[in-house]
């Protein structure tokens, strides 16, 4: 895959199943509890968050597909050492010269 554009297989499928997502959530938890749900995590007191990021080209073009981002919300133990694994191998195996992977605590 290296070598290849991730732009190239961009669509807007991606934003449909992440919209389609969310309602599954919503008609199979009901509105109630999903506003609920919404509501805490926008309160900005979700708890412990672990972010993860693999870039896998400079920032030099925002219009293209840099990279990717994980944040987990009160993530399971052990999470932090597979991130570090999993992006540093998405960004060695996948990127350009310069891609990098971090992983790092969002919140304490």
């Amino acid at each position: 895959l290296r070598g290849r554009d991730p732009d190239d297989g961009m669509s807007a499928i991606a934003y449909d199943k992440g919209h389609w997502f969310l309602r599954f959530l919503e008609q199979r938890y009901g509105r109630e509890d999903f506003d609920g749900f919404l509501r805490r995590l926008s309160s900005g007191k979700p708890g412990r968050v672990l972010v993860a990021e693999a870039r896998l080209r400079p920032l030099t073009n925002p219009m293209k597909m840099n990279g990717c981002t994980l944040v987990m919300l009160n993530p399971p133990e052990g999470a932090e050492a597979v991130s570090q694994e999993v992006c540093g191998w998405v960004a060695e195996t996948l990127g350009d010269t310069g891609a990098r992977a971090e992983v790092w605590w969002a919140s304490p």
